[in-house]
């Protein structure tokens, strides 16, 4: 994302944790936000996440909406 300038990518078929998740945001903590969709049911078989890039969007503005748990996420 930073080398590309990507500013926003949505990713499917994710399969995180939310422990995955933190661990993520910690490690990228200066350039990363991740919004996780996961399926609390079976975690390792759905998942869609969308990333900011914090140099690039108002990320702190940003919100979310689960629509349908691990499949689509607004």
């Amino acid at each position: 994302m930073r080398d590309k300038r990507i500013a926003v990518l949505a990713v499917q078929e994710t399969h995180l944790t939310e422990d995955k998740v933190i661990s993520l945001e910690n490690q990228f903590e200066r350039r990363l936000k991740i919004y996780n969709s996961g399926d609390p049911l079976q975690p390792n078989s759905k998942g869609v996440a969308i990333l900011l890039n914090k140099q690039l969007t108002k990320w702190q503005e940003a919100t979310t909406v689960e629509i349908v748990a691990g499949r689509a996420l607004l």
